[in-house]
Parts: C-alpha cells; structure tokens; sequence
C-alpha cells in the first residue's frame, strides 16, 4: 500500500513492515536527516530502536492503536511523503477493524433443533440441555470462550464442538495447554467416553508431532520455551488448529507474562481459538482483558475497556453456565474462628510490629512490592503454625520468601521463640483437624484437605499417619500422584488427602468420593479458591447430597482480611457474570502461577492488609 505525495521536490518513502515476531517494523529513507528520524520515532511514544540507528519497532497493537499517527507524524515534518506499508500488516490492521466491529455483537446462535446429528458424527455422549445450548452459542461464535462453572462440562462441549467442525471441514486438529491435571482428561477419558473410535492423542514435551495424532495436549510451562513456542507456531499454521486454552486463568498476566505473550503467539496462527475457565477474572476487569486478547488476537489490549468489559452478556462473546442452571444440591459453608495460642500471639505480634516500620515507607520504594508479598506469607504461616517460618525458603510455590526476612530486622528472642515453638504449643488449626479427621474417618467418610504451605501439609501427614493419608503437591511425580489419587478414592482404609490448590484446585474431580473438605489457609487468589472449592461440587451430585466445607480462621490475625477480601472479589466476580450461585456456594452463610499471581494481593487487598498491620491492638 503507498500513500500519496505532495510533489515537493525532497520526498522520502517511509517503508512500514512486518517482522517475524509481529511487530512493526519503521524503515528510514535514504538521506533522511536523523535528527527528524528520531522526532518521528518519538511521535510514538516508546519504539524500540534497533542498533543500527535506520529502524525502529513498535508491537503491532500499539500500531494498531495509533495507526492514524502514521500520516499525521510524517506530515508533521513538514516534507514531502510517501508509505510504502507491507501487504501482510495491511490485512493485520484491517481484520482488525473488523474484528472490533464483530467483538461484543449478538451473535444469532444456531437453534439447538438446528444442531447437527451429534451421533452420526461421532459424539456418542448425551449433551444436557444447557450443553447444547453453549454448543449452539459457539458454533456461532468466530472465537469462543465457555466460561461455565467447573463441573458443568467445558471438556465436553469443546470435544463436541472441534467434531462439529472437523465434519464441516473447518478445522483438522485440535490443541489443548492445559494444567498437568487435566492431561488424562484430554488425552484419555473424556475422548473415549464423548467421541466414537479411537482418538489419536499426544501430549507434546518438545520433539515433533506425529503426523496422524489429532489432539496435541501440553502444558503452560511449555509455553517458555522460544523454541518449542516457534516449533508449534508452525505446526498451527500448517495443521488448521482450534487452539484451546484449559484453565485459561493461569494466562491472565498479559505482555508482562512470558506465558500470555507465548500463548498470544500461538492464537495468531490458529484457525480458531477457545477459552476455557470458570473463573475469568479472578482479580479483576483486567484479567479478563487480557484473555480476551488471546482469543481475539488481532485486536489491541486496550479496546477492551472496563466499561465494555461490564456489558458484556452470555451469549454475546461468551457462553456460560451457572451453578444454579446445574441444578447441584447446596453446599454447607462453615467458619471456623480458632484463637491462638499464647505463644502464637505474641509472635504475631511481634511480627505485625515489625512489618509496621517496614510498610511505613512509600510504594515507589524498590523493594516495597517484593516486601509486601513477604509480609503477606509469614502471617499467613504465623496465623497457622509459626514454625513454618523456619521453613518458608523450601516452599516450591513463594520461592525467595525466606525466613527471617532481610528486609525487616527482628530481635533475638522473637526468634528464639520461634525455634522452640513446637515444643510448647499445637497450633489450634492443627488441633481441629486432627479431631475433625478421626472422626471422619471412623465413621468412613473422605476428607480433603487444603493449605498453601507444603510445610502444613507435611505436618499434618505426620499427625495423621495411623489414618495413612494421601499427600499431593507440585513435586510429587505424576506417577505417584496418580497412585496416590486412586489410593484415596478406592481405598477403604485412606480417607483422608493432603494437598494445594496450585497442584489439584483444577482438572481434577472427587466429587463421586468425597464430599467433605477443610481450607486450612488461603490466599488473595480468588481463582484458585473458587476452583479448588468445585473439586467436590460438580455435575454428577444425587440431589440429596451435602457438600459440606470448612474454612478455618485464626482470630485477630490475616486470615479474617483475606476473607474479607475474597469476599469482595467473588461478588465482583458474580455481578460480571451473572451468576448469584458464584457467591452462594463460595462464602460462609453469614458473610486460571508465579509468586505474585498465587498470593494474588492487588491495591485494595494491600490497603486492608495495611490496616490490619497497623492496627492497635
């Protein structure tokens, strides 16, 4: 595409093009003074320069979003002009127009009557009526996103849906990055259980794909690999692929995260892309921003506004089912307000005092953002057992959250007593579970058991040993952790399972084998909350079962600001879906990977933290 001149004598032709990664490319004419250059480049904002002083960049949603500066800025310089802009950026921008247009425009879905035989394609498994109704919405769909509650049949419908497709010779293969939890599902069970004859699947570790395989399974860390990310760019391209984002949450950090730009990498080059996650926007308006920018990659982050965000509907760019359309049987939510010891609160407090001196100083410090996700770990451990400060350097999830912090200066007999505190107290949270278990337990009953701490879960192994629980966690090897599964729900004799939302809050369903389960920590993630709370709430509950669930506090510590706070963000999350059951069956009756993203402590979380830490007692 060239645009035209104005006849002056000193023209130049500006060459605007596509590189391989993406980005915009700006391409100095011959003879062009450098001082005017770098007024054009600045006219931009912040290009990326490159060395040899003649080019500069810009990613292609800033382009996107400030394109009508192309003419402005070069005829600004008061000379004469022509753009010479590759053919391939032309289309980019102007798919993207239309994209815009499309995003958040009814969609007329197909009428479930006009729903195409499922059986003689090949879906061998009966779809419920709120199924065929998110199935019919994302065929109509150029860009899906189920955001159903977990249990409600996200894997199916997709399966369903990529059939649907491949018979229309619309797709060939389909792509899933997933959690490692949910391989066996993708690659095993709800194939042979949704789909007739034998599904060719893979799940890709790096290497080739095999040529005959039809679903390709592998996992976000997957994606950090620049050579595995560029190997599977092609494969995508070249395979006419319905990308499938699983548990679409754990990419929510947008061109901060290597994951999310990876992903939106790979969106770029698929014929189709689906989302999803139960819980779209665990922190905010943003996350769900940031998701909809890799179904949608043509279009900039920055048209996804909060106020656009807001009115969005079911069936509009998304589809979804609500716990109250699944019909499941009510959970029994219960808080546990447990006081602490004695010697339990005087660390705390000694703790809160030092950390006031320390979150006296400004935001804009270096160190403050590193600091408060310190602080927010050792009074979490502190609200528990205090002895896990001993140990917070070999948590696997909070790397560099030793103890004692460097940033915050503690006396020696603050210490001491935290060395010597097991030998004087059992933490009160320790105490009722262990009573809670036994009985459980002897009366045949399963119990799952959530914490955040490795270090909670081990200790409570320990005091749990003559009922020989399961323990999972992100180091457990996948075959051990497949044996420790089956021994849970088949045997008899093991009632009770120890683990973390990171490792089994998604992909996993106990709900036939257990229906009791004890938080015994949690943090600010409201994602991971949410999906480790649908573990044992799902599809498939008799109407008379009670989900029953317990949510321990210690008094007067974090734990109540924590509460306070995912209470706040869940009812966010619900007014943005529609979906009053989100709050029903996540907060007490009477109220989608990095440190960061699982402490999951945002401004709001971090003023009431302040307040807490500040406050006299």
């Amino acid at each position: 595409m060239t645009s035209g001149t104005n006849g002056s004598s000193d023209s130049f032709e500006l060459k605007v093009c596509l590189t391989d990664q993406n980005d915009v490319l700006f391409i100095k004419p011959s003879g062009f003074a450098v001082s005017k250059w770098l007024r054009f480049s600045n006219h931009w904002g912040e290009p990326r320069p490159l060395d040899d002083g003649v080019r500069f960049s810009l990613s292609l949603d800033d382009f996107i979003e400030k394109i009508d500066w192309l003419r402005y800025g070069w005829v600004d310089l008061g000379i004469g002009f022509s753009v010479v802009i590759d053919p391939d950026l032309v289309n980019l921008v102007r798919r993207s127009r239309e994209s815009q247009l499309e995003w958040g425009r009814p969609v007329t879905s197909v009428a479930e009557a006009e729903l195409p035989d499922l059986m003689s394609i090949g879906v061998t498994r009966l779809l419920t009526s709120f199924q065929k109704r998110d199935l019919a919405c994302l065929l109509a769909m150029k860009a899906g996103a189920n955001f159903s509650v977990p249990g409600a049949g996200k894997t199916t419908v997709t399966l369903a849906l990529w059939r649907i497709l491949v018979a229309r010779n619309d797709i060939d293969k389909l792509f899933v990055v997933a959690p490692k939890s949910a391989f066996e599902a993708w690659t095993e069970l709800e194939p042979s259980e949704v789909l007739s004859g034998v599904v060719a699947a893979q799940v890709y570790r790096g290497g080739t794909i095999n040529h005959d395989v039809q679903i390709v399974v592998c996992n976000y860390e997957q994606l950090e690999s620049s050579v595995k990310i560029e190997y599977l760019r092609d494969w995508i391209g070249r395979n006419r692929v319905m990308l499938v984002l699983d548990e679409a949450h754990r990419v929510k950090g947008g061109v901060q995260s290597i994951r999310w730009l990876a992903a939106r990498r790979l969106s770029q080059v698929a014929s189709r892309v689906d989302l999803l996650t139960g819980t779209p926007m665990p922190q905010s308006y943003r996350d769900l921003a940031n998701l909809f920018g890799l179904s949608w990659p043509s279009i900039p982050i920055s048209f996804f506004s909060e106020d656009r965000l807001k009115n969005i509907t079911p069936g509009v760019v998304f589809t979804r089912t609500t716990k109250e359309e699944l019909g499941l049987p009510p959970v029994s939510l219960s808080l546990i307000d447990l006081p602490m010891g004695d010697l339990q609160s005087q660390i705390y407090s000694a703790l809160r005092k030092a950390y006031a001196g320390r979150f006296r100083l400004s935001n804009t410090d270096s160190n403050f953002f590193g600091a408060k996700g310190r602080a927010v770990m050792t009074l979490l451990a502190a609200s528990t057992n205090p002895m896990l400060l001993n140990t917070l350097s070999d948590e696997e999830y909070f790397r560099g959250l030793t103890w004692p912090p460097k940033d915050v200066a503690f006396d020696q007999s603050l210490m001491g007593v935290v060395e010597s505190y097991s030998k004087y107290e059992m933490p009160p949270k320790y105490e009722w579970v262990v009573k809670y278990c036994n009985k459980a337990s002897s009366e045949g009953r399963k119990v799952l058991v959530w914490s955040n701490f490795i270090g909670n879960l081990r200790a409570l192994e320990r005091l749990l040993k003559p009922l020989t629980p399961a323990l999972i966690y992100g180091k457990t090897a996948i075959d051990e952790r497949a044996a420790e599964l089956k021994r849970f729900r088949e045997s008899p004799r093991c009632n009770v399972l120890l683990t973390n939302p990171q490792t089994l809050g998604e992909g996993i369903s106990l709900h036939k084998e257990c229906h009791e389960c004890i938080f015994v920590d949690r943090l600010y993630n409201a994602g991971l909350y949410l999906q480790a709370l649908d573990r044992i709430h799902r599809l498939g509950l008799p109407p008379d079962q009670v989900t029953k669930v317990y949510i321990l506090e210690t008094a007067r510590s974090i734990d109540q600001k924590v509460s306070f706070r995912l209470n706040k963000k869940v009812a966010t999350m619900s007014e943005a879906l529609n979906d009053s059951g989100l709050i029903k069956s996540s907060l007490p009756d009477y109220l989608e990977l990095t440190p960061e993203e699982l402490v999951g402590l945002d401004d709001m979380d971090m003023r009431d933290l302040l307040d807490h830490i500040f406050d006299e007692d």
